[in-house]
């Protein structure tokens, strides 16, 4: 595989989630006054966590398993909710405070790894398509 399209290919999630993110945080929080703050942290999130854990995935799947796609959610999942852990002990001071935001953000962290993870795997799975594609039009 080339290596510009594997880039190019891991580079796609993060702005499709980011999106799908945005329109679900409108719908969900719209009278948030933090929510184009949120947006923007999503998108960077994206790229400074998101982005190293699929290529951390995709190293690590390398491996044989009996079935990558779970392992790979799995993976996914773990360092979202480890996210949400580290900034808990950080600003709360215990582990698990269970208070709504750090539920809410549970649910948007995980939320956001599953979508992450399946247009990662939908894009992984057309790739042979799609880069067939350019090598016939060349």
């Amino acid at each position: 595989m080339s290596y510009i399209f594997y880039i190019t290919r891991k580079l796609i999630p993060p702005i499709v989630t980011t999106f799908i993110v945005a329109i679900y945080m409108v719908i969900a929080f719209a009278e948030n006054e933090f929510l184009i703050g949120w947006i923007i942290g999503a998108f960077f999130t994206m790229y400074l966590i998101a982005f190293p854990v699929s290529l951390l995935s995709d190293l690590i799947l390398k491996i044989p398993y009996l079935n990558k796609r779970i392992i790979g959610l799995v993976i996914h999942a773990f360092f979202a909710f480890l996210v949400i852990l580290i900034y808990s002990i950080l600003v709360n001071g215990d582990l698990f405070s269970l208070d709504s935001f750090f539920l809410e953000s549970v649910y948007i962290v995980l939320l956001i790894s599953i979508i992450y993870w399946l247009i990662d795997e939908l894009l992984r799975k057309f790739h042979n398509k799609v880069f067939g594609l350019i090598k016939e039009s060349n």
